[in-house]
């Protein structure tokens, strides 16, 4: 077959009324994936009957035509002869038009999560500015990839860009934030004329869902961590170490903040973490010996790609991947009267158990105490006590955690 992709075999003819206009052999168009018709041949309609001079109607059946853009020959065979080998479809009866990109399942491109996506140079017979694009895990099929663009079109301000080099493809402003991972880009004519128009002036298959979009042009492969729930947990007061960070084609120039909200939220930890290790299983990502004193809560890992200008500012940091659990207190301030035990309740915070220590400073992380004040506080239930003694030692040993996934 001279298909890329077969158009099913048996294509079969049927005799319209006899009021139904009679056509010479010539020219036929077709679009893939619609209901595209194509004018009969004369000759073959001479075979539909004995003596019949009416046209017919030629059809593929049920079936949608999902092979490559381009021009080729409309080759006849007589019904009662063995038609079941290329060779025996001999009478050339005229050309047929597939309109559709080309070459399909072929034409790879890359795009960044986190970024605007522009794909550029798509080719194909007949493209127009209002053809309609889709990003699918499979071409026909209604599932859409999360968090991409989901317009069909491509902005007007991209329109009109179709030269001899093909197509450019983009989804506006709208930044694509989907998981890393390889997806396939879909194909669906714009073409009102190719679908057929209902008795109501309507169009009878508008590529309006997803699973209108039938031909499959390449791939898509998108760069980006994945999946997108990487959740994690660190300690407030500890330095943070994030292990097994997986994806698509992460690099050691990648960075990682941890926000309330990706894109748009000021960053807690004091800097971009880079990945300080790079391995099959992951990457780890690390802020080095900076502790984090983030309050106790929960916040958004999020991940930029170092093409991104450097990743400088928070809102290049749109792809929010997983969950960070820090275990700590929130801020507070609270009153204790000397000679008293020192007591307050309400003390808010996210994974407090009891055991962890409290401990009355001038300044939080140097050495050493107040005097006459007891060293440590420690969680009785939901209430901080002091006033009772415990080993110190316990928090020394506790400065640096290594954390895993979890």
């Amino acid at each position: 077959s001279v298909f890329s992709k077969p158009v099913p075999a048996g294509i079969s003819t049927s005799s319209p009324p006899a009021s139904s206009a009679g056509g010479g052999g010539g020219s036929s168009t077709v679009a893939p994936s619609g209901t595209g018709t194509s004018a009969g041949a004369g000759s073959a309609g001479s075979s539909a009957g004995a003596g019949s001079s009416a046209g017919v109607s030629v059809s593929t059946g049920a079936s949608g035509v999902t092979a490559s853009g381009g021009v080729y020959r409309l080759c006849w065979c007589e019904r009662y002869h063995q038609c079941t080998a290329g060779s025996d479809f001999a009478v050339d009866i005229g050309e047929l038009v597939i309109i559709g990109p080309s070459p399909i399942l072929e034409q790879h491109r890359t795009c960044v999560s986190g970024q605007t996506c522009l794909l550029d140079g798509i080719t194909g017979q007949d493209l127009t500015s209002q053809d309609g694009f889709f990003v699918l895990e499979t071409c026909g099929l209604s599932t859409l990839v999360p968090r991409f663009p989901t317009s069909r079109y491509p902005s007007a301000s991209m329109n009109t860009v179709i030269s001899s080099s093909g197509r450019t493809i983009s989804w506006g402003d709208a930044k694509a934030t989907a998981a890393g991972g390889q997806y396939r880009l879909c194909w669906c004519t714009g073409d009102r004329a190719q679908h057929g128009e209902g008795v109501d002036g309507t169009s009878d298959f508008a590529c309006q869902v997803p699973s209108d979009y039938l031909v499959d042009a390449g791939r898509l492969t998108m760069v980006g961590p994945a999946p997108l729930i990487q959740h994690r947990t660190c300690v407030s007061g500890q330095t943070c170490v994030l292990d097994s960070i997986i994806g698509q084609h992460l690099t050691s120039a990648d960075r990682l903040v941890i926000l309330d909200t990706c894109g748009v939220s000021l960053q807690y930890l004091p800097q971009a973490a880079a990945p300080s290790l790079m391995l099959a299983s992951g990457a780890t990502f690390s802020w080095g010996y900076v502790i984090n004193t983030a309050p106790g809560g929960q916040y958004r890992l999020c991940w930029c790609a170092v093409s991104m200008n450097g990743c400088g500012t928070s809102d290049m940091f749109a792809v929010d991947f997983g969950r960070l659990d820090v275990i700590g207190t929130k801020p507070m301030d609270r009153t204790c009267i000397s000679g008293q035990q020192c007591r307050f309740d309400d003390v808010e915070g996210h994974g407090l158990q009891v055991g962890d220590m409290f401990l009355l400073l001038e300044t939080c992380g140097t050495i050493g105490f107040l005097e006459k004040t007891p060293q440590t506080g420690y969680v009785e239930k939901t209430t901080g006590v002091f006033g009772k003694e415990r080993n110190a030692a316990i928090v020394k040993d506790r400065k640096s955690t290594r954390l895993n996934s979890s």
